[in-house]
């Protein structure tokens, strides 16, 4: 975010202007919270993006090995001695 863009001023001032009138100041702070809310949402989406990428490559790396595991044998008899 730039102040210098006509764009994202914009967007704070429109923000903003959902107060109503009043304080310029206060409705130039309120839409820069509110941008900054959506920032915030659109970066923990994308981050679960990611790790859900990341889980996936690492369930198809992962599982091959399923392939190369033994498969057991009967259970042992427990020692009935024992109870």
């Amino acid at each position: 975010m730039n102040p210098l863009n006509p764009q994202a001023t914009a967007t704070i001032q429109q923000l903003g202007g959902i107060l109503g009138p009043g304080d310029p100041d206060a409705a130039r702070l309120t839409g820069l919270r509110m941008v900054y809310a959506m920032v915030q949402r659109e970066a923990a989406m994308l981050s679960y993006l990611d790790l859900f990428r990341l889980f996936a490559v690492a369930i198809v790396l992962v599982s091959p090995l399923v392939m190369l595991m033994k498969r057991g044998g009967p259970p042992a008899k427990a020692d009935m001695a024992a109870h």
